[in-house]
């Protein structure tokens, strides 16, 4: 039977008095603990066979009543090994290297045949899969002798992250309270069904789209009356995502960008633009998702959000915005095409254009709900603007946005990078790098350099009627900056663009072109635009006629005014986007009614019809 290490030194002594040797076989003796009847005699001795060896065999046991780990060690005689025929073999090569393989019950054992009980006076090996502590242990027996304080600690650990995350729950808790004035502790869409209206397909004055059609098993998007504003515009826009998508119908392909690509599509029988981001620009469809929720956002001259959701179409993961659809397109698009503007339709969309920037950047505080931050677009040009109907424009793409929150001081993005945007169009200090990001404001005056080139690029397709016959439409740019240069060669226009193509030479009206068309590549880098804006200090040419006495007093008099002034190089002395609203909407109301043309009765304040007034904000005095 197995012996404890305390009678290991007893039942050596005992061997060594075992008599009776000289009827026992020569070097073929092994000490045996088995007992009587696996020993096969009374004196703690077996015979191997004369190729076996004897063997001393160590096993790590827990005793339950101790609640520690002993050694427990065996003696006795190995049987030969069979071969793979089922023959013995010469050995018991296999079991004495058993102490090599790991085991479930730590486990070694020694083998010898070097004369009579010689397996007394051997040593099994350490285990292979029990590593010794410093104390001599086994780092097992420690662990099962420790296991009731492991699991006190475990269960504290535990118990204390519960407790942790119930605290967190509640102030977080509190703290909405404290801001909505309500508790809210489930989603809007699966409060009780009696706390929810069930309305059908409707435009919310908040300019939300809301579904709960009970015979859909889907809800599209969350009823805002639960939680938003009584309809005074301070609503956010509540989506349940991953399901929107599933109910668009894509009609036609619009266009691509540097984010994307542009659908027209059909949304529970309205029209829609998709915006599908590619799967590199994820960052750019979460920040305008988010400005788009952004409180109090919505206006007359943002383009207004519809949804966003996330789909996958066939391997692609597709991240979509989705916005109202207006067929005639950018303004970018409806400059291009053959028909000039009229004076008052361009102030009007230079009007209507500078309401949503003013609009964004002004900071707005209401009840109950928070408060609008102020916002950078950090992108003004003539592609993100949508022109929802001629003189009136909306603000679109607010992918580069930057938000700052006045009472917190704080801006999100955090550390947002300077040179990002359309180069074409960048301001003199973000090429150069010297905007000052820990200012705000420096953003805001970015946007105005930019839209000061929106500006340039609606005065150019303005038809002004004849010119003075001592007057001409090739003329250098003259600006009343005096660190702009006025050298004509350096100003002037391309030779291909002095003289209109579509229309009669009597006319001021220019072919469209982007701003420093023959100035800089189609695609110009950042060194290029550095070299043309910062060193040499040029800007887009301004034709004669704006600037001659002749026409002073002119709308297109003023408007070059207001482009020398706006994108001066000194970012302080660019008037705010408020200051441009309004004068140019001083410009419209004392507009000449006898400079109206036909075309233009249904954009003159005379003749505009009610809804105008909720779509540019102008009314004329002259109206009754």
């Amino acid at each position: 039977m197995p012996v404890t290490e305390a009678n290991f030194v007893e039942d050596r002594s005992k061997q060594r008095a075992a008599a009776t040797t000289t009827e026992m076989p020569t070097n073929r003796l092994c000490y045996c603990t088995y007992g009587p009847e696996v020993c096969g005699s009374a004196n703690e001795t077996c015979i191997k066979d004369p190729k076996a060896a004897c063997f001393h065999s160590v096993e790590l046991v827990h005793n339950t009543e101790t609640k520690a780990m002993e050694k427990w060690h065996s003696y006795g005689c190995l049987p030969l090994e069979l071969t793979m025929e089922g023959r013995e073999a010469s050995a018991s090569h296999f079991q004495c290297n058993g102490w090599r393989s790991s085991h479930t019950q730590p486990k070694s054992i020694a083998c010898c045949d070097e004369g009579n009980y010689c397996n007394k006076n051997i040593t099994p090996p350490p285990f292979s899969n029990v590593p010794s502590t410093p104390e001599g242990g086994h780092s097992l027996e420690s662990f099962i002798s420790h296991m009731p304080l492991v699991l006190i600690v475990l269960v504290g650990v535990v118990g204390a992250a519960l407790v942790l995350m119930l605290i967190t729950c509640a102030i977080v808790s509190y703290i909405r309270y404290r801001k909505t004035g309500k508790w809210r502790f489930l989603p809007a869409s699966r409060l009780p069904s009696k706390k929810r209206r069930s309305c059908p397909l409707i435009e919310h004055a908040d300019n939300v789209y809301i579904f709960n059609n009970s015979n859909e098993k889907t809800k599209m998007l969350v009823d805002i009356g639960v939680e938003a504003s009584s309809g005074s515009g301070s609503g956010v826009a509540h989506l349940v995502q991953r399901t929107v998508g599933g109910h668009l119908v894509r009609q036609e392909w619009i266009g691509k960008g540097r984010y994307g690509e542009v659908w027209k599509a059909e949304f529970h029988g309205s029209d829609v633009a998709v915006k599908v981001f590619y799967t590199t620009e994820e960052h750019s469809w979460k920040n305008e998702r988010e400005v788009y929720q952004s409180t109090m956002l919505n206006h007359e001259n943002i383009l207004r959000f519809v949804a966003a959701d996330i789909q996958g179409n066939q391997s692609i993961t597709e991240m979509l915005l989705i916005t109202d659809f207006h067929e005639l397109g950018s303004l970018h698009d409806y400059l291009k095409r053959g028909e000039p503007l009229s004076s008052l339709e361009a102030l009007q969309l230079a009007h209507s254009a500078v309401s949503g920037i003013a609009h964004l950047h002004d900071t707005l505080t209401g009840t109950g709900s928070g408060c609008k931050p102020e916002i950078a677009h950090r992108d003004i040009k003539s592609k993100n603007i949508i022109v929802k109907r001629a003189g009136v424009c909306a603000i679109a793409d607010f992918g580069l946005a930057i938000r700052y929150y006045a009472k917190e001081r704080r801006m999100d993005p955090a550390n947002p990078n300077i040179q990002v945007g359309t180069k074409r169009y960048m301001a003199p200090e973000v090429l150069d790098k010297t905007l000052n990001v820990k200012d705000f404001n420096s953003f805001k005056h970015a946007d105005i350099y930019s839209y000061a080139l929106v500006l340039w690029e609606l005065a150019r397709r303005v038809d002004n009627g004849p010119l003075p016959a001592n007057m001409s439409t090739n003329a250098p740019s003259l600006s009343n900056d005096s660190s702009i240069p006025t050298d004509p060669v350096a100003h002037s226009p391309s030779p291909t663009l002095s003289k209109r193509s579509d229309e009669s030479s009597t006319g001021t009206a220019r072919p469209y072109e982007p701003p420093f068309e023959g100035m800089v590549a189609s695609d110009p880098s950042f060194e290029e635009m550095k070299q043309i804006v910062c060193e040499e200090q040029r800007r887009p040419p301004l034709e004669e006629s704006w600037r001659s006495d002749e026409f002073k007093g002119t709308s297109l008099h003023l408007l070059a005014d207001l482009m020398i002034e706006c994108w001066s190089s000194k970012p302080s002395c660019r008037h705010s986007a408020l200051k441009l609203k309004t004068t140019l909407k001083r410009m419209i109301e004392s507009f000449p009614l006898s400079s109206i043309t036909a075309s233009d009765k249904w954009l003159s304040p005379a003749y505009q019809p009610p809804y105008r007034d909720v779509d540019s904000g102008i009314r004329s005095k002259t109206q009754s």
